[in-house]
């Protein structure tokens, strides 16, 4: 570690020459030795006994103005006249310390926090309002006491020092699950037909997304309006706070606020089919969508048509993927039809490598281009229109019930669009799957009729050479495995 000088000005060096008394046309400047300042050697932090057992309630240190020690001070000499030595800290849920420094505080040989400095820092661990054990690791720097902007780090750092803490209680709580509450009027709300939210497997208040996925018949399309409550709620009575109305902010109803118990039910859906909500319970805000059970990919490769392209399909009306083969320029549709709802990007870009990521995808929009003829396994998310284009450059079976084992994979060869095939040894016991590019990130397995990616291993048919076709042209994705 380097120790913490003060440097002097330099000193122009002027007629110097250099040993074999060359003049040098530009000569270094002259420097002082270096003058320490203060030796991390006089300083020495050590954890505090008492918080190997301590809970440390925020609020009520808050609430009597008390500050949280974090460690304490074993020694501290030689600090020179007219300074003192100061603490930052870190905090992190394990050993990585790369976020934001907080200011702590030096009271009576112990390096301590304000309450609401060390909420904040806590809050980029977790948002959970649960007792939290944090590591804390403690940067000391001198400042001059008469010019307190003069400030210079000591180089080295103090902890980890594990801290047990129970944060503030959030401003407001979110719960386990929500509701989706469907009415005609805006008025009469019952249990019939409503829709419980699911979430990831976070805690609530790390992620405070909940979504909502409802299909509405043709007869049942009459403006609806919607209430979003609280399990709480739910299980008690419907009409009781707090319950959560939509506000769209644009009128494509795409997206918006929600308003917490208002009596004004605001604007309403009236279409048939698959809907989507994604509320957000922190911010209050929300997605809405059309859900689409596949979106098509019209382009050149088809002749602009969109019942003859290929499909990207959906298991909950945001993630969509798919096999598409591609020449020159295409873009997504939800629909047979040119009605507007088609999808491109803002700017035209080109395939140049793999995978391609899609920027700036949005309704409308220009075509998307991909330099390269051919088979592409492709990702979008609908609400971001995130997509990702990988370019399939080979295709093969793995797994210990072909030759090569579940090292190598056994390539086949595409006979025409998105059909692949080899003559194959299969051994007598063993299992396999398909995968691309001699990865695992893009796969196949399950039940030969209905491929699904990740799917499990197929057990061998028994020992012999097959004819093995993978045809990823239509969904369900299927293979054939016939003996010779």
């Amino acid at each position: 570690m380097k120790k913490l000088f003060i440097f002097a000005a330099a000193v122009m060096g002027l007629g110097l020459v250099s040993c074999d008394q060359v003049d040098l046309p530009n000569p270094p400047a002259q420097s002082n030795p270096q003058e320490a300042l203060f030796d991390k050697s006089d300083l020495e932090v050590v954890a505090d006994p008492a918080a190997a057992d301590a809970v440390y309630n925020l609020t009520d240190y808050q609430n009597e103005g008390m500050l949280v020690p974090l460690a304490d001070i074993a020694k501290m000499d030689n600090v020179p006249s007219g300074f003192e030595v100061m603490f930052s800290g870190k905090v992190s849920g394990g050993l990585d310390f790369s976020g934001a420094e907080f200011a702590c505080e030096v009271v009576d040989g112990k390096v301590m926090v304000k309450p609401d400095v060390f909420n904040g820092a806590l809050r980029t661990v977790s948002k959970n309002p649960v007792d939290l054990t944090v590591n804390v690791q403690l940067y000391p720097y001198i400042v001059s006491v008469a010019n307190p902007t003069f400030t210079a780090k000591v180089e080295t750092v103090f902890g980890p020092f594990a801290i047990n803490a129970t944060p503030f209680a959030p401003t407001a709580v979110i719960e386990e699950a929500y509701y989706l509450l469907l009415s005609t009027d805006g008025s009469t709300w019952t249990a019939q037909n409503a829709v419980k939210s699911t979430h990831s497997s976070s805690n609530v208040y790390d992620d405070p997304e909940f979504t909502f996925i409802y299909s509405a018949e043709a007869s049942d399309a009459a403006p609806m309006y919607w209430k979003i409550v609280p399990e709480s709620v739910f299980s008690s009575d419907l009409n009781a706070q707090p319950w959560y109305t939509p506000v769209f902010a644009d009128s494509f109803l795409s997206n918006g606020t929600l308003e917490a118990n208002s009596t004004e039910m605001g604007q309403n859906i009236s279409v048939s089919g698959a809907q989507v909500m994604t509320i957000n319970m922190e911010t209050l805000s929300f997605q809405y969508q059309v859900g689409f059970p596949q979106l098509y990919t019209p382009g050149e490769s088809n002749g602009w048509n969109a019942s003859a392209s290929q499909i990207l399909t959906t298991q909950n009306y945001t993630d969509y993927t798919g096999y598409l083969y591609l020449t020159g320029d295409f873009k997504f549709n939800p629909d047979t039809g040119w009605d507007g709802r088609d999808f491109g990007c803002n700017n035209p870009f080109e395939y140049a490598g793999s995978p391609l990521v899609g920027e700036g995808i949005a309704d409308g929009g220009n075509n998307i281009n991909v330099a390269q003829a051919g088979v592409y396994f492709v990702t979008l998310n609908y609400p971001t229109r995130a997509t990702v284009l990988t370019m399939i450059d080979t295709y093969g079976l793995i797994g210990d019930a072909t030759e090569g084992g579940w090292d190598n994979s056994t390539p086949l060869t595409m006979t025409s669009p998105l059909v692949y095939s080899a003559d194959v040894k299969l051994k007598g016991s063993g299992e396999f799957k398909f995968r691309a590019n001699n990865g695992w990130d893009i796969n196949l397995g399950g039940n030969l009729s209905a491929l699904t990616a990740g799917g499990d291993n197929i057990a061998t048919p028994g020992e012999g050479t097959y004819t093995v076709t993978l045809d990823l042209s239509q969904v369900p994705y299927s293979a054939t495995v016939v003996k010779k």
